[in-house]
């Protein structure tokens, strides 16, 4: 049903961002600087790989050190891996197939759910065509019934050969109500499928 469309598109979107995240450069960048005056300090980083911009101020707890003469200082590090030991184009292989599996998933499920709906909305229209044949055998029924009447009043059958056509009637009435118990079944569960209910 459409919860299952749902969960399979969940697990599709993390295994995107699964891959994302394994195809991300390994190269991390930081940039950081520090100003200080009068002992009084401010630091500023930014790192690229995990996304962190970091901020310190600090303030000595002595008197000041007598240096009123601003210092600036940046640095900016660079840091590249040389050997990996294929950890990194594994991660990826892993992350791709996740990736691709969950897709498959998806699709699998979208065509599994579409296929349910098919059925249910074949077993509603069966369930409709057998109300229709069973209105059909109530009212054959109801003309066999006042037939065999006017032929008992005529003297050609006897009260039994009635009473086996008013049996009759009423089994083609608990025919009829079973087909449409059956169709409002096939109904509802159609409705559930479709998330209706």
């Amino acid at each position: 049903n459409n919860l299952d469309i749902k969960n399979a598109g969940y697990n599709l979107e993390e295994a995107e961002r699964g891959y994302r995240d394994a195809t991300k450069s390994s190269i991390t960048l930081g940039l950081s600087g520090t100003y200080s005056v009068n002992g009084q300090s401010l630091k500023m980083g930014l790192d690229n790989q995990n996304y962190q911009l970091s901020l310190s101020y600090s303030i000595p707890l002595k008197g000041a050190s007598g240096n009123t003469n601003p210092d600036w200082g940046i640095s900016l590090t660079v840091n590249i891996p040389i050997v990996d030991g294929g950890s990194k184009n594994e991660g990826i292989k892993q992350a791709s197939l996740v990736l691709e599996q969950a897709r498959i998933n998806l699709e699998n499920t979208k065509k599994s759910v579409e296929l349910t709906v098919r059925q249910y909305y074949n077993s509603l229209m069966q369930a409709k065509s057998n109300v229709e044949k069973a209105q059909l055998n109530l009212q054959q029924k109801e003309l066999l019934v006042k037939n065999q009447e006017i032929r008992l009043n005529l003297g050609l059958i006897t009260q039994l050969d009635l009473e086996i056509a008013k049996l009759q009637k009423a089994q083609a009435q608990l025919e009829l109500d079973k087909a449409i118990v059956d169709y409002n079944i096939a109904l509802l569960q159609l409705n559930i499928i479709l998330g209706k209910e």
